[in-house]
């Protein structure tokens, strides 16, 4: 009898521990996430020179939370400022909670936010979910690196099981370089040769002269 009893418990207790599971889904195509614009090549963005880059999505299916983790090297650049983007608010979730941490010394942000309540369907289309300014520091070139297992939306399920799961987008990364075109290297008594060092001299021209014509 008390085994019986227990099989009807667990019967009736499996759509709520369906209900609690989230799963993942590795990187589908269905939603993308992006550094807006993917490449930031001007030489005359030198140090103290700002920009502005935007972490973009675009969906079909249902988000009601998103987060992004940022990598950039911060011997080239600093974060100075950072404005949240419209892309659930312009899904009609007016009421959304955002956080945001990072370390500006090392180099990498992380910022996510989440609608509130659960009569929120979630958001599809494309959006710009914040806005981050830059300061220059050096002379050289970073990635602007998103691509990372914190980087992932929260999906609605309106047919479950189970209700919510975790998808880890495509990934676009973007990047910085204000090097002067032909500044291939430094001078052969610099610390390290192989990193531009600001002028285009025949140092330059040696290094690539002596590579002309090769292919991989």
């Amino acid at each position: 009898m008390r085994k019986q009893n227990l099989k009807w418990i667990l019967i009736l207790m499996l759509p709520l521990i369906i209900s609690l599971v989230t799963i993942s889904v590795e990187g589908t195509p269905d939603v993308t996430m992006l550094v807006d614009p993917p490449v930031i090549a001007d030489e005359a963005l030198q140090a103290p020179s700002t920009f502005d880059v935007r972490i973009n999505i675009s969906t079909t299916l249902p988000v009601y939370s998103w987060q992004f983790n940022l990598s950039w090297d911060p011997s080239i650049l600093m974060i100075i400022g950072y404005q949240l983007g419209n892309f659930l608010n312009a899904g009609n979730a007016t009421n959304t909670t955002d956080i945001i941490t990072g370390d500006a010394i090392a180099g990498w942000l992380l910022w996510s936010e989440t609608a509130i309540g659960a009569d929120f369907p979630g958001k599809t289309g494309s959006g710009w979910l914040g806005n981050l300014t830059f300061s220059v520091v050096d002379y050289g070139y970073s990635v602007l690196d998103i691509d990372h297992d914190l980087t992932y939306v929260m999906i609605k399920n309106h047919f479950p099981p189970p209700p919510v799961y975790k998808v880890y987008p495509v990934k676009e990364n973007g990047q910085f370089r204000n090097v002067i075109p032909g500044d291939i290297g430094g001078d052969p008594d610099d610390p390290d040769p192989s990193i531009p060092d600001g002028d285009v001299d025949r140092y330059d021209y040696g290094c690539f002269a002596g590579n002309y014509g090769r292919t991989i």
